[in-house]
């Protein structure tokens, strides 16, 4: 479900950072961006599941689905990494870009064979990050896609067990606290993985720039 996630989101996410940082102007369109980037930032995540559930569980049809809670959490984690994104991009050494702009180079040149390249490893660290936020949201895949028990499934379109949701049903409803604490302990070894990966990579970017 987190890796349909960040599929999901990347690309647009992606795009929307590059469109910010190398075409946009001081334009309404750009400051109506940044301002819809910030606002969904700062949705909560049940809401952002409530959404999801009303679009794509009920709009579309997807049904409690691996797919719905794929894409509620591409939307959770699109602002995530438009920033990380967007933030990789300006640390790239002005130096390249005024070199290139001098020789004539086009803005597409510029942006996949010295932009992107060099903000490849902030990029990454950004999608780590996003991929730790995917991992320990419950409100969001509690409404789209997990439930208490299913067989192993690769349907995009079945229900799937999540560990946050698991965690969330097990310490609720008093099935075990031992069991809880065991699960709470692995996901929280995973997202402390994910973020040590994700603030080496942006050290990495950081010294490179």
């Amino acid at each position: 479900m987190i890796l349909l996630a960040i599929a999901a989101a990347s690309g647009p996410a992606l795009s929307t950072a590059i469109y910010l940082t190398q075409y946009a102007k001081a334009s309404r369109v750009s400051s109506l961006v940044n301002i819809t980037v910030q606002c969904m930032a700062g949705i909560p995540s049940i809401v952002t599941g409530l959404f999801a559930y009303a679009l794509f569980v009920v709009k579309f049809g997807f049904g409690i689905s691996l797919l719905s809670g794929g894409l509620a959490l591409a939307i959770m984690i699109f602002p995530v990494i438009v920033v990380t994104s967007r933030d990789a991009l300006l640390s790239v050494n002005s130096n390249y870009l005024l070199v290139a702009k001098a020789l004539g180079v086009s803005q597409g040149y510029i942006l996949v064979r010295i932009l992107l390249p060099q903000a490849a490893t902030g990029i990454l660290a950004g999608l780590l990050l996003a991929m730790g936020y995917a991992a320990g949201a419950t409100a969001p895949i509690m409404v789209t896609a997990a439930v208490i028990a299913t067989p192993p499934t690769v349907s995009l379109y079945e229900p799937v067990m999540a560990m946050p949701y698991h965690l969330y049903i097990l310490f609720s409803q008093q099935v075990s606290l031992d069991k809880a604490y065991g699960t709470a302990l692995v996901l929280v070894l995973l997202l402390l993985l994910l973020n040590i990966i994700a603030l080496w990579l942006n050290k990495l970017n950081k010294k490179g720039a």
